[in-house]
């Protein structure tokens, strides 16, 4: 009887195990199929085309539909896409110049002394001091590239989900780091108040002129506050300090010429 019983138990397991691996092979066929593996791929592509035209690079997308599908015209853009890959793709611009900042503003606060000459090759300081300006420069470039793809994200979406926005504010993703775009007539056409405009889309418009006022605020102070921030300072190191007696008279002391 107990044998009968074990032998019994050790087919139906066999049976569930068997049940399982069918239903795990099941699902990855349906995983692996033809149809899954072209949307994973479009995803994919779609993702890297992002991440590419956010960064300035999409001629390389050109370039690869030219060369190597034959297509001479670049095809039509999905206006409007709910992926969160997609979104996570278009916010790596801003991750740089944020960790950058962030760790700048750590090591400033901190404080954090180096030594009596930089890290690195010895009796270099003056090339290491122009490495970091143009360290400085390169964040500088960075911020401002961040701040103008958060300009053009709130025109996209004024001009797909809102009112509209005037013809003056349309470059302004590009002019806003330059100081003479805010006193231009451009800019200044946009103050006008539109008696047909309704109270919130009038805060609305100038919220948006507030905030592009701000960000040129921000690419003007940029690079001299990278340049402040990254570039290390000559000063004392507060290591403490005593007092200390010596016995004796003052001719014992010093030494005397005669």
């Amino acid at each position: 009887m107990d044998s009968d019983y074990s032998d019994e138990t050790m087919v139906n397991s066999g049976r569930q195990t068997w049940s399982k691996l069918a239903a795990i092979t099941s699902r990855l066929k349906s995983l692996v199929s033809p149809a899954s593996l072209k949307a994973l791929y479009s995803h994919v592509g779609a993702v890297f085309q992002s991440l590419l035209r956010i960064h300035g690079l999409d001629v390389i997308t050109f370039l690869y539909l030219r060369f190597r599908r034959g297509l001479n015209e670049e095809p039509p853009k999905v206006l409007l896409q709910s992926s969160f890959w997609l979104a996570l793709a278009r916010c790596t611009i801003h991750i740089i110049p944020a960790l950058v900042s962030i760790g700048l503003v750590i090591l400033n606060c901190r404080g954090y002394f180096i030594g009596n000459e930089l890290e690195g090759p010895m009796n270099q300081d003056d090339m290491k001091l122009g490495l970091l300006q143009v360290a400085a420069k390169v964040q500088e470039l960075l911020i401002v590239a961040s701040v103008g793809s958060v300009i053009f994200h709130i025109l996209r979406s004024e001009l797909v989900f809102g009112e509209g926005i005037p013809l003056g504010l349309l470059t302004s993703g590009w002019n806003f780091s330059q100081i003479q775009y805010f006193w231009s007539a451009e800019f200044l056409g946009c103050l006008t108040r539109d008696r047909a405009m309704s109270p919130k889309q009038q805060c609305k418009r100038y919220g948006t002129l507030v905030f592009i006022a701000i960000s040129g605020l921000l690419a003007l102070v940029a690079g001299p506050a990278a340049a402040v921030l990254m570039i290390p300072r000559r000063k004392d190191w507060p290591v403490g300090g005593g007092i200390y007696w010596l016995n004796g008279e003052t001719n014992s002391l010093t030494s005397s010429t005669r």
